[in-house]
């Protein structure tokens, strides 16, 4: 059975290998489309020419009428019009001959692209169903003994006896026959390869631009990313090119492809590790801007170059070896693949150390952290990846091998995508969160109008500014662990079977309607997988959205906290009904299936939760009109405080006692509400000052004024006034009227004002009077005996 396994895995990867490639198909097809619609046109055109002869004599007259000299003789306008007649039917026929030409060939073209479709169907699906069925049967028997040195002396001889001087050979002819692609690749090749010094300069000008914190500039580190990825390009894409024009070539033979395919996957290669070192080069991207350990950066430099020079060329004989058609699979370039394995295994032995290496630095920043803590598990693991590779190889599991290393790579790339796309967003945040702690300055502050910081208790700029650091770390750490979960699931998917059987798996069925047709699909575990997934990034991005929005958008406006504050809470009500809907869908809903539903639901809470949704429905209004922000300070009834935060239900006022009261959002639109700052935090401050009887009137209207201009908290515009109310019982009195540029202000400056006051007063000779009564007490006796002795 274990022979037959073998035999069948050889039996099977043999076809694989020989299935042709659809490519050349799909481009046949696209050329197909475009000439069945230039026959059509064509056609079209034939059937307007047809359309006047189908009367030929009515045609006749209209020549001669229109054609024909009328001064003609009788006999020649004769012979002329049988002429036009013959030549009109003669026009018919072959006009109708075409027709039906056109007709048949446009029904062979048609046959022809069906059948170029069926048969590129035919061979993707063929080409799963033995990609399948091959991954885990060998196709070729272990190594062993003499093997090694057979396998080796086999795969020496044959690229020896390879036809190497057909391959420049083939590249003349195709420059030749298509120049096209190759002026393109120079005008592209030329410029980047001649500026070459002077980018590696000016990435070295921009590292020092960055590390000075007044010209340090986000798109300092974007335009480095381009330059990196530019001079990575270049010899890489050298290899590329060349490749992918040997496999596009017409007269190239089956080593040229081979050698063609070695050439791109080599460029695709030699491009990441070349990028990857660039990274790690002194004063560069990772160093520099990304703020990588220089020890990290120095090990990684070190060790790149080295496997860089060991592995390209490996590659490069691997790819040949396995793409050359009539070699024995499984033998000859199974010794390479292990000595490509065994080389990244070393590379990965040094870079993982854990007590050194790359985890060096979780040492030091993080260690506590999850990469540190599970050090000695991850250093096996990935180390064995690569020996278990090359133990697969060497098994004769060649073909499974090559898959698992193709996938391998593949998630290499998206990890590597990853980590620059972390860095780069750190680096942005980290930029925002310095323009905003420089921009929130205690000058600033001062300049501000409002009772952002004195009247709301709070958190300050500093401790804002890192809780908008820390949300949109969490959220940058989930989306990119969702996005290493989705790729990975999707390039391993292909690999490992039980992965892909998730959408085979039917729980349920729904009714959907295509083209007018209603049809039965199935609701998979992918689909609950996607629903999944679709909670967890409804969660994340609604809890910490405010930080995203606030580094990205708001910190750039000149908006209050309140506008801030309703642009947040809005976006949060925004991603759960997105999310919802997303769940609802993947799952199978429609609006159709459920709107009596949704209907009937809608009554339920109209009438049992009608106050619910009154406030949920208040809510919105509030954020939308915005008659309170959050940090306005309001009345509503006998309750006086600023505004702490506006729920989806209810909104919490902090009183000036710091009691923080929850009133239902409804209050707020149809009870009477008192907004103290909602166009303008100015406010009036009023009180009455009494003098005695007698005074000089205009001495103290003119001291009053004067001392209430003289204090810093009253405002200039409007002025202060000073006017006099009355005569009152005991003095007279004069009304103040100031304004304080702060509801915070308003205490501080009635206090201030009254001792003023009362002090330039004192010092001017007035006397501020008091409420005085005088008792008269009289002897009701003495009145009465005085009355008697008259009467005797």
């Amino acid at each position: 059975m274990a022979g037959f396994s073998k035999s069948l895995g050889h039996v099977l990867l043999e076809q694989l290998r020989n299935l042709p490639d659809t490519k050349n198909y799909e481009k046949n097809n696209k050329r197909l489309e475009a000439k069945i619609g230039d026959i059509w046109l064509a056609n079209i055109r034939v059937d307007e020419s047809q359309r006047p002869l189908s009367d030929v004599e009515q045609e006749v007259r209209r020549v001669m009428t229109e054609e024909v000299e009328k001064d003609l003789e009788p006999t020649e306008k004769a012979g002329i019009e049988e002429q036009v007649r013959n030549l009109l039917r003669e026009q018919k026929t072959l006009l109708g001959k075409l027709s039906d030409a056109y007709l048949t060939y446009l029904g062979t073209l048609g046959d022809l692209e069906i059948t170029q479709k069926h048969l590129i169907a035919t061979n993707k699906d063929y080409r799963r169903f033995l990609e399948s069925r091959v991954l885990w049967i060998p196709n070729a028997p272990p190594l062993k003994g003499r093997m090694f040195r057979d396998s080796l002396r086999i795969s020496w001889s044959m690229l020896l006896r390879a036809s190497w001087g057909d391959v420049p050979k083939t590249l003349v002819v195709d420059m030749q026959k298509r120049p096209i692609p190759w002026l393109f690749f120079l005008a592209f090749f030329v410029p980047v390869f001649w500026k070459r010094r002077s980018m590696r300069l000016l990435i070295t000008d921009m590292g020092e631009k960055v590390s000075n914190p007044s010209s340090d500039r986000f798109f300092l580190t974007v335009h480095v990313l381009i330059l990196t990825a530019l001079l990575a390009l270049l010899m890489p894409m050298v290899s590329g090119f060349l490749g992918w024009r040997l496999q596009e070539a017409l007269d190239v033979s089956d080593f040229g492809r081979a050698v063609g395919k070695a050439l791109w996957i080599s460029g695709l290669l030699f491009f990441y590790l070349r990028f990857l070192c660039l990274l790690c080069v002194r004063k560069g991207l990772g160093e520099i801007h990304f703020g990588w350990s220089p020890d990290a950066v120095r090990l990684l430099r070190k060790e790149l170059a080295w496997y860089l020079t060991i592995s390209l060329p490996l590659t490069f004989v691997l790819v040949v070896l396995w793409f050359v058609p009539g070699a024995e699979q499984g033998r000859g370039e199974r010794l390479v693949f292990i000595a490509a394995m065994l080389a990244m295994a070393v590379v990965i032995l040094r870079l993982t150390r854990p007590n050194g290496g790359l985890f060096k630095r979780y040492r030091g920043e993080e260690p506590r952290g999850f990469v540190y803590r599970f050090r000695y598990f991850w250093y096996p693991l990935l180390v064995a990846i690569p020996v278990s590779l090359a133990g697969l190889a060497a098994a004769g599991y060649m073909y499974t091998a090559g898959q698992l290393t193709d996938s391998l790579f593949k998630s290499f790339w998206l990890v590597t995508g990853a980590v620059i796309a972390h860095d780069l967003v750190v680096r942005w945040v980290a930029i925002a969160n310095r323009r905003a702690s420089l921009d929130q300055s205690p000058r600033s502050r001062d300049s501000l109008t409002g009772i952002e910081e004195k009247a709301v208790p709070g958190p300050t700029d500093g401790t804002r500014i890192l809780t908008v650091s820390v949300q949109t770390r969490k959220l940058l750490h989930a989306v990119i662990g969702i996005g290493i979960l989705v790729g990975s699931l999707i390039i391993w998917s292909e690999v490992f079977p039980a992965i892909s059987a998730l959408d085979q798996i039917s729980l349920w069925q729904h009714t959907v309607s295509i083209g007018g047709k209603e049809i039965q699909q199935p609701i998979t575990l992918s689909n609950l997988a996607i629903v999944l997934i679709l909670v967890i990034i409804t969660v994340v991005f609604v809890r910490n959205i405010p930080g995203l929005l606030e580094v990205a958008l708001l910190q750039y406006l000149p908006v209050s906290a309140g506008t801030r504050y309703a642009a947040t809470s809005l976006t949060r009500y925004t991603i759960v009904m997105a999310g919802i809907i997303g769940m609802f869908y993947s799952l199978g809903g429609t609006w159709s299936q459920i709107q009596w539903l949704v209907a009937a639901l809608g009554v339920g809470l109209g009438f049992g939760l009608q106050e619910i949704f009154g406030n949920l429905i208040s809510g919105i209004i509030i954020l939308f009109e915005r008659p309170i922000r959050v940090g306005d300070t309001v009345t509503v009834g006998d309750v006086s405080g600023t505004v702490a935060a506006i729920r989806m239900r209810a909104t919490t006022i902090r009183d000036f006692d710091n009691k923080e009261l929850i009133i239902p959002n409804k209050t707020f639109i149809t009870g009477q509400l008192v907004n103290w700052t909602l166009t303008d935090p100015i406010t009036r401050v009023s009180f009455k000052v009494g003098i005695a009887y007698g005074s000089d009137l205009k001495l103290a209207h003119r001291i009053i004024l004067d001392t209430v201009k003289s204090n810093n908290l009253v405002l200039e515009n409007p002025e202060p006034q000073v006017y006099i109310l009355g005569f009152g019982d005991s003095s007279i009195d004069f009304s103040v009227n100031v304004f304080a540029r702060r509801l915070a202000d308003r205490l501080p400056l009635s206090h201030e004002l009254h001792i003023a006051i009362e002090e330039v007063l004192r010092e001017n000779g007035f006397v501020i009077p008091f409420p005085q009564r005088e008792i008269y007490l009289h002897s009701v006796k003495e009145q009465k005996s005085n009355d008697g002795g008259g009467c005797e």
